[in-house]
C-alpha cells in the first residue's frame, strides 16, 4: 500500500524523486515507513520546493531521501518562492497534482492550512475524504493566541492583528472542527486543541511527534558525571539553545538573560547551536560576550548533536511565537532540563512532566532571575536532570511511533 504525507516542509528537489530536507525529518520519515511496513511499503512526501540559495547555505546539515533507497519519493508541488499572485495562477495545476496523488495512494496524511493563502494541506484532506481514503491529520501548533502575542510585542499592526483575530483565525478554527467531524485519525500536539475540538471524539488523540530514539538517551555513568561537574561551584552554570536561529524563537532573549546573570556575579554560559537568517544579528548582540556565549553552527540531527547537548546543564526557550520544538525533548533526552517562557505548549509540558519550568512570558528579567537561582541552588537543577531523563525514556519516538503505526492500522482493520 503506499502512504502519502502532505505537509508544508521544504524540499530540494536533486531528480528522480529524490530530494534533500531537513536532517531529523528524514529520519523520522524512514523510521515511520520501516514501523508502518509490510502494510505500506512505499510513502510519497508532497512538499514545498526550497529555492536554490537556501540549499546551498543549509546542505551541509540536511538529509536526504532516495526512492530507491528508502522507499520514499518526494513530489515538489510548487516553488518556495512562489509569490502569492504567481500561487493563485498555479493553483489549478497544483490541484489536478494533489488530486492525481490522492488518487494514487491508500491513505492521506495532512493537516490544517495556517497559511490561507495556499490551502495545500486542508485541500488534500478535502480530496482525500471525496475519493474515500483513510486520512489521518496532524495539528503541530496550537497558534490561536499568536494574533495577541504579536499585537502586545508590536510585531503586528492593528490592520494585521484585527485581519488575523477576526478573518484568519476563525477560518482556522472551521478547518479544525471539520478535520475533527470527517477526518478517520486527528493528531493535537495541544492538549487544550484535543478538548476543545476532539472533547468525546475517539478518532482524536493527543500526540507527541519526538525525533530521538532510545539509543540516543544519556547514559547513567555519563549523566552522574553531569551531576557531579554541576554540584561543583567553580564551574559555569552551562546552558544551551539549539535549533533554528529565526526571529521568533526569541534567541536574543536567551543571550539578555545570560548577560544579565553574568551582571549579577554567576557564571552562566550559552552554547547557541543552530543557523538561520538571524545569526549575524545574534553574533552581534553577543559581542563582548565571547566568555559567556558560543556559536557553534549548524549540527546534523543525531550522534553529533547529542554529543554537544548532552554535557549541558539546561535548555534556553524564549519564542515569541507559540512553537512546539523536537529540541524540547532532545534536551530531556541528554538529562537537560528546560527553562521556557510560558506559552501554551511549555505550560503543558510543565503540568504533564514536572521537568519544563515556565516563566512569565515575554519577561527576560524573569529567564535571568532563574538563571541566577539555578547557579546558586543546583541541587534542584540536578533533581530536575534525573527526571528529565525518566519522562524521556517513556516517550522515545520508537514508543509514540509505535502508539501511531497501531492508530494507523485500526483505520485499515
Amino acid at each position: 500500500m503506499r502512504y502519502l504525507m502532505v505537509v508544508p516542509v521544504r524540499a530540494y528537489a536533486l531528480g528522480g524523486g529524490r530530494a534533500a530536507m531537513e536532517s531529523a525529518f528524514c529520519a523520522h520519515l524512514r523510521e515511520l515507513l520501516e514501523r508502518l511496513g509490510p502494510t505500506f511499503d512505499r510513502m510519497t512526501v508532497a512538499a514545498v520546493g526550497m529555492p536554490a540559495a537556501d540549499y546551498e547555505a543549509a546542505r551541509a546539515h540536511l538529509g536526504e531521501l532516495d526512492p530507491e533507497r528508502d522507499g520514499i519519493r518526494v513530489e515538489v508541488l510548487h516553488d518556495g518562492d512562489l509569490s502569492t499572485p504567481g500561487f493563485v495562477r498555479a493553483w489549478p495545476a497544483i490541484q489536478r497534482h494533489l488530486e492525481a496523488l490522492v488518487q494514487s495512494h491508500d491513505l492521506v496524511h495532512a493537516g490544517p492550512s495556517h497559511d490561507l493563502r495556499r490551502p495545500i494541506e486542508i485541500a488534500s484532506l478535502a480530496l482525500a475524504v471525496k475519493a474515500g481514503r483513510p486520512t489521518i491529520s496532524v495539528t503541530d501548533i496550537d497558534l490561536r493566541s499568536d494574533a495577541e502575542m504579536n499585537r502586545r510585542l508590536g510585531r503586528w499592526s492593528l490592520k494585521s492583528y484585527l485581519l488575523c483575530r477576526f478573518l484568519y483565525d476563525p477560518i482556522r478554527d472551521l478547518e479544525h472542527r471539520w478535520i475533527a467531524r470527517r477526518c478517520s485519525l486527528v493528531l493535537f500536539k495541544s492538549e487544550a486543541q484535543r478538548t476543545d475540538y476532539g472533547e468525546g471524539r475517539r478518532n482524536v488523540r493527543l500526540f507527541q511527534d519526538v525525533a530521538f530514539q532510545a539509543q540516543h538517551l544519556i547514559a547513567p555513568a555519563q549523566l552522574d558525571a553531569k551531576i557531579a561537574a554541576l554540584r561543583d561551584r567553580a564551574r559555569p552554570l552551562d546552558t544551551v539553545y539549539f535549533g533554528r536561529l529565526v526571529a521568533y524563537k526569541g534567541v536574543d532573549r536567551c543571550i539578555e538573560a545570560v548577560a544579565a546573570a553574568r551582571a549579577k556575579g554567576r557564571d552562566v554560559r550559552l552554547t547557541v547551536i543552530g543557523s538561520g537568517d538571524e545569526e549575524a544579528r545574534l553574533r552581534d548582540k553577543a559581542r563582548g560576550l565571547e566568555d559567556g556565549v558560543r556559536f557553534c553552527g549548524a549540527v546534523p540531527y543525531g550522534d553529533r548533536l547529542f554529543a554537544e547537548v548532552r554535557p549541558r546543564h539546561l535548555m534556553l526557550a524564549a519564542p515569541l511565537s507559540n512553537d512546539t520544538p523536537r529540541s524540547t525533548w532532545d534536551a530531556m533526552a541528554s538529562g537537560v532540563p528546560v527553562l521556557a517562557y510560558g506559552t501554551d505548549y511549555y505550560r503543558d509540558l510543565e503540568a504533564s512532566t514536572k521537568v519544563v519550568e515556565t516563566v512569565p512570558w515575554p519577561s527576560t528579567e524573569a529567564l535571568t532571575d532563574r538563571l541566577v537561582h539555578y547557579a546558586d541552588h543546583r541541587e534542584e537543577l540536578a533533581e530536575r536532570m534525573r527526571a528529565a531523563v525518566a519522562v524521556a525514556r517513556q516517550n522515545t519516538s520508537e514508543a509514540w511511533l509505535q502508539r501511531r503505526v497501531a492508530w494507523t492500522r485500526a483505520l485499515l482493520a
